[in-house]
């Protein structure tokens, strides 16, 4: 995986949005499926289409989109390390 961008969220300078890409593309079945295990602590909200090619989810205060194509954005990130352990464990889960 590796991390494309890092920049300030339009919602505060202490909050970051992350882009990373992932080495191979997702296939949205069966990563909606790994993400459902996780813990309600983790993951909230999960909405897969595999129709749109994308999963939408938040974790904590971050909203997490991951898209057909092995791009991860993660928005609202209280620090760069929040999100950098949040898009490890997502790539452990869709990888």
């Amino acid at each position: 995986m590796e991390i494309r961008s890092i920049t300030p969220c339009k919602s505060g300078p202490d909050i970051q949005h992350v882009i990373a890409q992932l080495d191979n593309e997702v296939d949205i079945s069966k990563a909606c499926e790994s993400l459902k295990t996780e813990s309600e602590d983790v993951i909230k909200f999960l909405r897969c289409s595999e129709e749109l090619g994308a999963i939408r989810f938040t974790s904590g205060a971050m909203m997490v989109l991951v898209y057909k194509s092995g791009k991860i954005t993660v928005r609202h990130a209280p620090s760069e390390e929040a999100a950098k352990g949040l898009l490890g464990r997502i790539a452990e889960l869709v990888e």
